[in-house]
Formats: structure tokens, sequence, C-alpha cells
């Protein structure tokens, strides 16, 4: 490869002007490129058709590029925010020895989420979520803690997980849920049988 290449966007039906950079990577033959190109606001998320022509220092023209070698040979535009469709609990409204199923169904697949980080939790544990779908649905089971009268809670969840392509998800909360685990009984109540 030599020092000429021109790299064309389809979707916008010209040079990529000022979105394309390319670089050799410092071999003595100049041989290998790496071309890097910068989405634009008005690109919509889809596939992305290109041309990358080249030519050799003596000027002959290589064959036209137009599919990656890697990643299924397409490349796509993804800046949809992954959202956290539902957040919700089977049981609202927990007393001893209660449990709730806890599911959270986002738009698309995600990575990086872990429940012990990505959620917090009040009044109760949550069991590790996991995925049998790819990342996309998510469980876990609830236990409130001991001893516990809050009519106010929620489970939060952070924004430190991301789509497949790297985009940034949105924090969410389930609906409110109360915790009634204390005794049903004080000390005032006890009787003593003798």
């Amino acid at each position: 490869m030599g020092s000429e290449m021109c790299i064309r966007d389809s979707t916008s039906g010209g040079a990529a002007a000022g979105s394309v950079t390319y670089t050799n990577s410092g071999d003595s033959d100049a041989s290998t490129w790496t071309a890097t190109y910068t989405v634009a606001d008005s690109h919509t998320d889809g596939a992305v058709a290109f041309t990358l022509d080249f030519a050799d220092l003596a000027g002959n023209s290589g064959t036209q590029v137009t599919a990656v070698t890697n990643g299924g040979g397409s490349v796509t535009i993804d800046t949809t925010i992954p959202q956290a469709e539902s957040f919700t609990m089977n049981d609202y409204a927990l007393k001893s020895g209660d449990e709730a199923t806890v599911t959270l169904t986002f738009s698309e697949a995600v990575t990086g989420f872990s429940s012990g980080d990505d959620i917090t939790v009040q009044n109760g544990s949550l069991t590790t979520m996991t995925s049998n779908d790819n990342g996309i649905t998510w469980t876990g089971t609830f236990t409130p803690t001991a001893d516990v009268t809050d009519t106010t809670n929620v489970l939060s969840l952070a924004t430190s997980y991301t789509d497949l392509a790297g985009n940034e998800g949105n924090d969410s909360e389930t609906d409110n849920y109360e915790v009634d685990t204390s005794s049903s009984c004080s000390m005032a109540d006890l009787v003593v049988l003798g």
C-alpha cells in the first residue's frame, strides 16, 4: 500500500472530509494502515456502506475495499443508548419470610452489568442477577432485612453498564416497596405463663 488513500462514505455520497483519519502503523514497507471514521451527528443507526481506494508508491491502484475482514464484514453505527424498559418486583409488601423475584429488562443486550455493583438495595439483599437471553432480561431474588419497618424503599439502577457498542445506559428505579419484618409483639405483649 502506498501513501495515497481515499475513503468514501456512501451514506453521504462523497469523500468523508474531516471524518476519516488514516495512519501508517510505522512498518518499513508502509503496508499496514489504520483508518478511523468519526460518526457525524447526521448519521442514523444501521449499516454503513464504504469504499476504500488505495495505490502503491508507483501509482498502481489496489483492489477497492468495501468490507472489513472481521465482525461479519460490515460496519454498523449504533448511537442509541440502552434503556431499562422494565424494573419490577413480584411482591411490593414484604414481611418476615418473604422473598421477591426482581426482573430487569433492557431494550437490548448489555455488557458490564453486575447487580452487585449497579443496583443499590434498600433494607434487604439481592442475589446476583443472571440472564438467560444473552443479556437482555435479568432476574434475581430480593430478601428483606430482618427487624425492619420501612414503607419507603426502591431498588436503584446506576448507569455503569453499556450496550455492546459501548453506549452508556440510563438509570432506573423499581416502584416503591414496603418492608415490615419487625416482630409482631413487643416485650409489653409478652405473657409469662407459670
